[in-house]
């Protein structure tokens, strides 16, 4: 469930440092970069199809279209997926998350229909509230990817399991039903089926590969502020920038400033998908001192009388 956690954090004493010392995720896989520990899931995790064999993400050599290794978070195997989760790089209440990372969508077999593996779902990208999740490690509650895929009209959350929760969920699919192939699209939740999520579709595919042939990267970009309750996200294709969300209202998901880290989660059903990530550079921004802890409106009005008091109680004793 979707949590206030201004008091809990006061508490702690989370709020009491400044804005000036980001937390930053940067990873290339080429040197060693931030701590990051990555899993297949075992079945029964995907209940409706249980999984088939196959690799826990894994840094491979690069190809001539990439610079150099990068990580496979899930490779072409159908009903398989998987997670990936990073440390923490801090303590502090994050107000504002923001930076880019690279990936690449290849298919198993024909970008359309599930001819020689077809291709499908996606991938999703979360802040794990580390209050739920820890600081470091696995995921451990996680046994789905949360990944999304069109019904129709309309972009839907899709998952047989605990989705990832507990804080801001990116989503990415690629897979609609007949005839809408190709069209897929955006979603944007707090990873609980109960609550509200927004979609887009912003009219390009994202697959830049199709029967195991690795394509290019493309570079996804996003700013979430928690104060502002704001979000947008870009996909850049060399030139070629698409805009997503431009400030987009996330105020229904109800995030207040909280400490959180990194983790993907992947998904394939009865059709394939590789999921490759490179150059991850993520900033995490404390919230400001002022914004953590605001003055109630009352207070000044209630000094005012306590000081009043104060005066009056000291004035009938000296007439005593």
């Amino acid at each position: 469930m979707l949590r206030r956690k201004l008091v809990a954090a006061a508490a702690t004493g989370i709020l009491a440092t400044g804005v000036a010392n980001a937390g930053v995720i940067t990873q290339n896989f080429d040197s060693p970069g931030s701590s990051y520990v990555g899993q297949k899931l075992p079945s029964p995790a995907f209940g409706v199809f249980p999984q088939n064999p196959g690799p826990a993400p894994t840094v491979n050599a690069g190809d001539a279209n990439s610079d150099g290794q990068y990580l496979q978070l899930k490779d072409g195997t159908r009903r398989a997926f998987t997670t990936t989760a990073f440390d923490a790089v801090g303590t502090e209440a994050y107000s504002r998350i923001a930076g880019s990372f690279d990936f690449r969508l290849t298919c198993l077999g024909a970008r359309t229909g599930f001819a020689g593996g077809g291709c499908a779902d996606g991938f999703a990208f979360s802040f794990l509230d580390t209050a739920v999740y820890g600081a470091s490690g696995q995921a451990s509650s996680i046994v789905d990817g949360d990944i999304a895929i069109s019904e129709g009209s309309d972009i839907a959350r899709y998952s047989d399991g605990q989705p990832l929760r507990n804080g801001l969920s990116i989503g990415l699919a690629i897979f609609a039903p007949p005839p809408a192939l190709n069209t897929g699209g955006f979603w944007v939740s707090d990873g609980d089926r109960g609550a509200g999520f927004i979609a887009n579709n912003p009219g390009v595919d994202m697959v830049t590969g199709v029967n195991s042939s690795r394509g290019r990267f493309l570079s996804l970009n996003f700013d979430a502020n928690f104060e502002t309750d704001l979000l947008s996200l870009s996909v850049v294709d060399g030139a070629s920038v698409t805009t997503v969300f431009d400030n987009a209202d996330i105020s229904f998901l109800g995030l207040d400033a909280y400490n959180s880290r990194l983790a993907f989660g992947t998904r394939s059903g009865d059709a394939g998908l590789f999921v490759d990530t490179d150059n991850i550079n993520i900033r995490f921004t404390p919230q400001s001192p002022a914004a953590a802890v605001p003055l109630p409106a009352t207070l000044p009005m209630f000094l005012s009388g306590l000081f009043l008091m104060r005066r009056l109680r000291y004035g009938a004793g000296s007439d005593a």
